[in-house]
């Protein structure tokens, strides 16, 4: 089944009546990209307008690298966003560094999310080469460029990490949307 025929179900699944009322509701979402690994990044990044521009007010925000992440999304929430979606990516190398990025930009985010109640999704990729990394920004291999393809190295799409952290994200708002709605008993 490809991705796309996966996201339409997934969708599907989640759009009542109320899901569709409340994505008309306006809402303003920060896109916070590490420029470290910038031709996934970006990759990441476009899967995140093409998911959401319908549905928020996009601010995008860059950071230097995954370790700055968490600092610029409490930053984006101090600038009132409802919600921070956090994309990097993070390529094992020959040392233990690739452990201790990954470790602050999770640890990071997670307690930005808490701190503010709000959600703060981790679009980063923490992966052991650039061909997995590649991987995960695309959705299948249509108009895909042939030196794009020769860095996958045979792997296959397993879908933008960016559209799928831009599902959550509103998930995730709907979610806590309904749990602030009295209960109707």
């Amino acid at each position: 089944m490809s991705s796309e025929i996966q996201q339409e179900n997934k969708l599907a699944s989640i759009k009542t009546a109320e899901f569709l009322a409340f994505l008309e509701s306006p809402r303003r979402i920060a896109v916070v990209t590490a420029q470290f690994n910038a031709h996934i990044t970006h990759a990441l990044e476009a899967g995140v307008t093409k998911a959401l521009s319908a549905y928020a007010t996009l601010d995008y925000i860059k950071a230097p690298g995954a370790v700055e992440l968490p600092l610029l999304a409490q930053k984006a929430f101090d600038a009132d966003v409802d919600a921070v979606i956090c994309l990097g990516c993070v390529i094992r190398g020959d040392t233990t560094h690739y452990d201790y990025v990954c470790n602050m930009a999770s640890q990071g985010i997670l307690e930005v999310s808490l701190k503010y109640g709000k959600p703060v999704m981790f679009g980063v990729l923490t992966c052991e080469n650039e061909a997995q990394a590649i991987a995960r920004t695309l959705d299948d291999l249509n108009n895909v460029d042939e030196s794009v393809l020769a860095k996958l190295k045979g792997l296959v799409p397993v879908g933008n990490k960016g559209r799928e952290a831009s599902e959550a994200v509103l998930e995730t708002l709907y979610a806590i949307h309904q749990l602030s709605e009295p209960s109707h008993e």
